[in-house]
């Protein structure tokens, strides 16, 4: 063996060691020090089933027999523990199907099996009317007055998606594998054309990078391990790569395109992750395959998504998400409200990417916590039922938002619906992420016709993960309606 690889496995014993100081007496495992959620035992169990099978030849036998011991407590507790009813989000009983089905069908546990089958189904009964995946947003089954339903891009591509495909492989079942493949087709079309994946709207946005959710596994062990029966689900797979592999620095993932140009740290946590997903390809083997064009390279038109009330247009060189998705999942939450959560261009690349309303810390141990490099901004409006502006008298008015897509250019038109009784400066706040590196050659022209320009001043959002120039102008509040704004590709 190479030292460089004896370094990794010496590495690996030493965190599968150090990781008994988050070891319960049943056999749960502890998210983290400061945490009592014990659900992640599931993916410390999938992580162990892998480097017992892929690897375990390479362990020392006191060292493999004392992963076999964890895997088989982990194992029972995730028998005991995630069933219908567990208070979690649909990634959990994913990860819980695949995990029993493996296990049931390598130590000939049936009722594992038998589980693995329960959980799964539930999983397949969680699709919305367009085919997306719903029950990232602590309501498995959960839908709201609207219509709307709990949907995270970020999740059901980098972890629920992938642990399907291993639960329907495992279990041998075809019927189940081409469901599978249906609903990672559906969700390529939130994998745009330079790797990012569209989040903008998602239940748990407050974890998105612009090239995943943070603290997941990445969609390589999803779209990357079906060869070339699939190239396009490889296409997908390798976009994201290198996306990855420019945030990467000095081996460290970072948390967005532009964390480290704004000084930020990297994060260990994305790294081991993003690299324990990476390394699952090889383990199942990796042919070439044709260069596919993606579906979000073509131009449909426009489409609409039910479940999250969101239109996506892909038009005049445009890609669009325009969402009035009302699911909350929290302080801070994403935008909403029929505000443009997403805006892309081939020429360009993003142009507008709404993270958090506000950015809060939701899940403290998971996200990064503001300091004295970083401004809170409002990236985009917040309210379920309509765009609210929303005067210093306390009164409200709602107003209509048109977006015009022409050939390389979005013209966005206002009208307010009532202006009596409005007080002082109403102003027009866009963000304008800056030009998106060397693949994108196209320059951007943004007009503001609201009324007089009062200042554009440079903001960074940390989640996604861009540095962005806001560009602020008054509305005319004597003639509030007519086109307040346009942005044009040159």
């Amino acid at each position: 063996m190479r030292n460089s690889c004896r370094t990794y496995l010496e590495g690996a014993v030493r965190v599968f060691r150090w990781g008994e100081h988050l070891l319960c007496q049943d056999g749960g495992f502890y998210n983290d020090a400061q945490s009592s959620w014990r659900g992640i035992t599931v993916f410390q169990a999938m992580a162990l089933y892998e480097t017992l099978e892929k690897h375990g030849r390479i362990l020392e036998d006191r060292e493999r027999r004392a992963m076999e011991d964890r895997l088989a407590r982990a194992g029972e507790w995730v028998y005991k523990n995630i069933v219908p009813g567990y208070p979690t989000n649909l990634n959990y009983f994913a990860a819980g199907a695949a995990l029993l089905a493996l296990l049931g069908g390598k130590y000939g546990k049936t009722q594992y099996t038998r589980q693995a089958e329960t959980l799964f189904c539930l999983c397949r009964q969680q699709v919305g009317v367009s085919g997306l995946l719903c029950g990232e947003g602590g309501s498995i089954g959960g839908q709201d007055s609207r219509g709307n339903r709990p949907v995270d891009i970020g999740y059901n591509v980098d972890e629920s998606l992938p642990s399907l495909l291993l639960y329907s492989r495992a279990m041998q079942d075809t019927e189940a594998l081409e469901w599978v493949e249906r609903q990672m087709e559906n969700h390529l079309l939130f994998v745009l054309p330079d790797g990012g994946i569209d989040n903008s709207f998602g239940t748990r946005n407050y974890k998105w990078s612009y090239w995943g959710s943070r603290t997941t596994d990445g969609c390589q062990w999803g779209y990357g391990l079906w060869g070339t029966d699939k190239p396009l689900f490889l296409e997908a797979a390798y976009r994201n790569v290198q996306l990855l592999r420019q945030c990467t620095r000095n081996g460290l993932l970072y948390g967005g395109p532009d964390y480290a140009d704004h000084g930020e740290d990297a994060c260990i946590h994305h790294t081991f992750c993003h690299a324990k997903g990476l390394a699952a390809v090889p383990d199942y083997g990796v042919e070439s395959w044709e260069a596919q064009k993606l579906p979000t390279e073509k131009e449909t038109g426009i489409f609409y998504y039910p479940e999250v009330h969101t239109f996506r247009v892909q038009t005049g060189g445009f890609l669009a998400d325009v969402t009035g998705y009302g699911w909350e999942s929290g302080q801070g939450g994403h935008t909403m409200g029929g505000t443009i959560s997403l805006l892309w261009h081939p020429s360009y690349g993003p142009v507008v990417a709404a993270g958090m309303v506000e950015y809060w810390l939701t899940e403290t141990a998971d996200m990064r916590a503001e300091g004295r490099n970083r401004i809170r901004v409002v990236t985009g409006l917040a309210d379920k039922e309509g765009n609210v502006l929303r005067a210093e008298n306390g009164r409200e008015t709602r107003i209509e938002l048109d977006y015009l897509f022409e050939r390389d250019a979005v013209r966005i038109k206002g009208r307010v619906q009532e202006k009596e009784g409005l007080q002082g400066r109403w102003v027009l706040s866009l963000p304008v992420i800056r030009p998106g590196g060397k693949q994108f050659q196209g320059e951007l022209e943004v007009r503001i016709q609201a009324g007089p320009l009062l200042g554009k001043r440079e903001i960074f959002n940390l989640s996604p993960g861009f540095q962005a120039q806001e560009i602020q102008g008054e509305i005319d509040t004597e003639d509030i309606k007519g086109e307040w704004c346009c942005l044009k590709i040159l």
